[in-house]
């Protein structure tokens, strides 16, 4: 489990997150918004432990936590199976082990015929699952997720998507933080959306859903949606209220 108490972080004398607090089961993806700028990549940083809050407490339970970037962020000169092989390096794997357990995970993200290319050959989907096995090689059981869907079309988004709704479904054990400005995101895959408002942020509005992920269609995203996007917390927390 991961809670979070009553965060506040500072950059000098600017405040850029205040009192924030949630908490994170096993099995559970959390989903992130909020306008651009409030702090929810420097929320990230804190769980992962990259800097420490101003005041507040952290308490990460989980065994290990992996971060997924927005770019894929693979190294040029490596193979696809060698980028998602290059995290187990750190774990002492030799390079038969670390090669065999990324087939496996390569086959499970659909790019087992992509193995032997080079990033530039791969398209940003492909290369967003190779950053996604990348990370998934350590086997964590937390995932911080930093918009990496962003800026694919909707097609691979879609997609992206839906694998990682089944390798939590599969997994039971596996928890994500999902950082999205994408409304209709946070509806199909979020087990709870935060909503946070404009720098010094804060939480202003938390949205469970009332059915299963997988009864989740395209109908009930677009009602979903409607309903959020009439909330006075979140129309104003995005500036849609404006005249």
């Amino acid at each position: 489990m991961l809670v979070l108490e009553n965060i506040r972080h500072q950059y000098g004398n600017q405040t850029v997150l205040d009192s924030i607090s949630f908490c994170l089961k096993p099995g559970q993806i959390l989903c992130l918004t909020g306008p651009s700028g409030c702090g929810k990549t420097t929320l990230l940083r804190l769980i992962a432990g990259l800097c420490s809050a101003t005041t507040g407490a952290i308490a990460n339970q989980f065994h290990q936590t992996c971060y997924v970037f927005q770019e894929p962020r693979l190294l040029p000169w490596r193979t696809a199976l060698e980028n998602i092989a290059f995290s187990l390096k750190a774990k002492g794997l030799l390079k038969k082990q670390r090669l065999q357990k990324a087939r496996i995970l390569a086959e499970k993200l659909g790019i087992e015929d992509a193995i032997n290319l080079y990033p530039h050959q791969l398209s940003g989907g492909m290369q967003q699952r190779v950053s996604l096995g990348r990370a998934l090689a350590v086997e964590p059981d937390l995932l911080l997720l930093d918009e990496p869907f962003n800026a694919l079309d909707i097609g691979r988004r879609r997609d992206l998507q839906a694998l990682l709704l089944k390798l939590i479904r599969e997994s039971h054990k596996l928890a994500a933080i999902l950082v999205s400005h994408d409304l209709a995101e946070a509806a199909l895959l979020a087990d709870r959306l935060v909503v946070l408002s404009p720098s010094p942020s804060r939480i202003v509005y938390q949205w469970k859903p009332d059915i299963r992920t997988s009864n989740r269609d395209d109908f009930y995203l677009y009602e979903t949606v409607s309903e959020l996007l009439n909330i006075p917390e979140i129309t104003t927390c995005f500036g849609l209220n404006r005249k």
